[in-house]
C-alpha cells in the first residue's frame, strides 16, 4: 500500500529524540523528530558508517516521526489495525501486517502512527539517503531515486529476511562492518524494486582482473583486524556495490564470506602457533569481543577456541 506524500510543513513536535528511552544503553541516536508514544524501549541497537537498526517495543497510542535518513521497519508480530497520516495528507486505516512484510518511511517526510493498545515491536533500519543516490549510477533506474512515498505495508519476504539478518547480528553482539555494508546495499535495492518494479535492473558485472583481484586479496590478508565494504571496493576502483557482484563472479562466494574463512583460518593459526590471548586474538582478526569471536569460531568449525587450544597439547 502506497501512501500520497507532502513535503513537512512544519511540526509542534519536540526537538529531536536522541538516545534510547528505556535502555540503559546510550550511544545511539535517530537524527530527527520523533515524539514517541508510550512504553517506547529500544531492545538492541548498533550504528554502522551509512546506516543503523534497532529492535524496538511499543506501546499503544500516537506516536510522529521525521527523520533524515530513510526509515525500512518490519514488524515482528501482528499490531492490529493502524491509521497512519503522512503530514499534509488524508488519514488512512491500514490492515494487520502479515508475516514478512516491510514498510518504508522516507527521509524529511512527517508521519503520524496510531496503533491499538497492545503494545509490538519491530526492527528499525535507518540509511543514508546519499547511498541511494550513490546506487542510481550503478542500476537502471527510470526515475530518480530520491522521490520516494511512503509505503505503509508490502509483502517482501525477501526484504524481511534482509532485516532479520541485521537483527541476528545485533542479538549476536558482533560487528561485522563486511556482512552489514552488503547487507544495507541490499536491503535498498529492495526498496528500489518496490517503486520501480520490473524496469528497474542492475548494470552487467564482469570478473576482476587478476591484478585486481590479487591486490584485494592481499590486502584482506593485511588488514584482517579492520575492514569494511568500501576500503576493499577502493581497493579494486570500484563502487561497494559493483565490487560484490564482481568479487562474487570471481570468486564465488561473497566478500563476507570470503574474508570471514580468512580470518577464522587466521585465528586458528595464532591458537595453534602462539601464546597470544582469546581477547587478543580476537581483536587481531576483526571480531569486536572475544564473545562474539567464540561464538562465530564455534558456528564455523564446531569445536571452541578454547577447547582447540586445549587439545593442541
Amino acid at each position: 500500500m502506497t501512501l500520497g506524500s507532502s513535503a513537512p510543513s512544519g511540526s509542534t513536535a519536540p526537538p529531536g529524540w536522541h538516545g534510547e528511552v528505556g535502555s540503559e544503553s546510550p550511544g545511539w541516536a535517530i537524527p530527527g523528530v520523533w515524539k514517541p508514544p508510550p512504553g517506547v524501549h529500544v531492545q538492541k541497537s548498533r550504528t554502522w558508517r551509512r546506516g543503523s537498526a534497532a529492535v524496538i517495543t511499543r506501546g499503544g497510542g500516537e506516536g510522529y516521526f521525521r527523520g533524515e535518513q530513510h526509515l525500512i521497519f518490519l514488524p515482528l508480530h501482528d499490531y492490529g489495525d493502524a491509521i497512519i497520516q503522512v503530514e499534509g495528507g488524508a488519514t488512512q486505516r491500514v490492515p494487520t501486517a502479515e508475516p514478512q512484510t516491510i514498510g518504508f518511511r522516507p527521509a524529511g517526510v512527517g508521519i503520524r502512527t496510531v496503533i491499538p493498545a497492545s503494545p509490538y515491536s519491530f526492527v528499525a533500519v535507518f540509511q543514508d539517503p546519499a547511498m541511494y543516490r550513490d546506487l542510481a549510477a550503478e542500476v537502471t533506474w527510470p526515475a530518480t531515486p530520491t522521490d520516494l512515498e511512503p509505503q505503509a505495508v508490502v509483502p517482501d519476504a525477501h526484504g524481511a529476511r534482509l532485516i532479520t539478518a541485521l537483527a541476528e547480528e545485533m542479538a549476536g553482539g558482533s560487528l561485522d562492518h563486511l556482512l552489514i555494508d552488503a547487507l544495507h546495499i541490499a536491503l535498498a535495492l529492495r526498496i528500489a524494486r518496490h517503486f520501480f518494479g520490473p524496469t528497474w535492473r542492475p548494470l552487467s558485472a564482469g570478473r576482476l582482473s587478476r591484478e585486481r583481484l590479487q591486490r584485494v586479496l592481499d590486502y584482506i590478508e593485511a588488514n584482517l583486524g579492520s575492514l569494511a565494504l568500501g576500503d576493499l571496493a577502493a581497493v579494486a576502483c570500484l563502487s561497494p556495490y559493483h565490487f560484490c557482484r564482481c568479487f562474487a563472479r570471481s570468486l564465488g562466494v561473497a566478500p563476507h564470506r570470503y574474508v570471514m574463512g580468512r580470518r577464522i583460518a587466521h585465528a586458528r593459526h595464532l591458537l595453534l602457533r602462539s601464546e597470544l590471548s582469546l581477547t587478543d586474538i580476537a581483536d587481531a582478526v576483526g571480531f569486536d569481543s572475544q564473545a562474539s569471536f567464540t561464538a562465530r569460531f564455534t558456528r564455523e568449525l564446531g569445536v571452541s577456541p578454547g577447547r582447540l587450544r586445549r587439545e593442541r597439547a
